[in-house]
């Protein structure tokens, strides 16, 4: 996995551990891991530094997770999260709250966060 620049294990429900695949991917800048319930904060500090884009959205990141992508010097290539919506999920909606969304859009103004629904 060391050249992969792209990682899309969406909807898969059973991976358990999310960042041991991110760690081995040091080139990755997208990684779509929605509705992978298990993924959590442990994800996000393995991510590599070129990382542009993650998605989120019904995972188990908190705030914690949130705080760590809101660090601009660990991941100045981040344009793009995507969360899932705090409300009209049919499946888990994550970990985070309003209030841990709000810091990750103050820190990183520059980044887009989507809030989604499934």
């Amino acid at each position: 996995l060391p050249n992969l620049e792209k990682l899309d294990l969406a909807w898969c429900v059973h991976l358990a551990d999310l960042a041991a695949h991110v760690a081995c991917a040091p080139r990755l800048r997208v990684l779509d891991a929605t509705g992978v319930e298990r993924a959590d904060d442990a994800a996000c500090a393995r991510l590599p530094r070129g990382v542009e884009e993650v998605r989120l959205a019904m995972t188990s990141v908190s705030d914690a997770g949130l705080a760590r992508l809101g660090d601009a010097r660990r991941f100045p290539a981040l344009r793009r999260v995507e969360l899932a919506l705090r409300s009209n999920n049919l499946w888990s909606e994550g970990a985070h709250t309003d209030a841990g969304v709000e810091e990750l859009r103050r820190r990183r103004p520059e980044a887009e966060v989507e809030l989604v629904s499934a």
